[in-house]
């Protein structure tokens, strides 16, 4: 699909009121650069996590991408055996709260319960929430070696996240 089909398609379903004004304005203006910028691709997973430019498109951050990826961490979590608990906290980066609320929206409407921290907290204690409900793999010792290492490849329980996720292309997310 083109990155103009795919942009013409979510013009027709964005229920978001500021991400279809943003989506209007493109089609006021047609301006093709943007239009192939937002929707040549899917926002990629980094070694940081899911991280973009805030906006309308499948290539920056929004609702629609956020709920894409985590229905496709929910799969993974189910298909690799995992514990199907998720802890979840946010920053205070713009939309954080939001994506943090409706990742815990998506895991719980397939079965994986999610403790969502209810305000900003520092990093440390979400790590102490992902042992304390026992989150993530379920061998902490080799989980804790994983996390110490210096290396940016991810374990090979971590690479297949990716495959669900893209198998997700479309469903829940136009």
């Amino acid at each position: 699909m083109t990155a103009l089909n795919t942009y013409r398609r979510w013009l027709a379903r964005v229920e978001d009121d500021a991400l279809r004004a943003e989506l209007s304005a493109l089609d006021e203006v047609r301006d093709a650069a943007q239009i192939e910028d937002r929707f040549y691709r899917d926002l990629a997973f980094g070694t940081g996590g899911l991280r973009g430019v805030l906006g309308a498109g499948t290539n920056r951050m929004n609702v629609y991408v956020v709920r894409r990826a985590t229905q496709g961490l929910a799969a993974y979590l189910k298909a690799a055996g995992l514990p199907l608990r998720c802890a979840i906290a946010y920053d205070s980066r713009i939309g954080s709260a939001r994506f943090a609320r409706e990742t815990a929206r998506v895991l719980a409407a397939n079965g994986v319960t999610a403790y969502l921290y209810p305000r900003l907290e520092p990093t440390p204690a979400l790590s102490w929430a992902v042992r304390y409900y026992g989150c993530g793999e379920p061998q902490p010792r080799r989980l804790q070696r994983l996390q110490g290492l210096r290396s940016r490849r991810l374990p090979d329980h971590a690479r297949g996240g990716g495959c669900r996720i893209e198998a997700h292309r479309g469903r829940g997310s136009f």
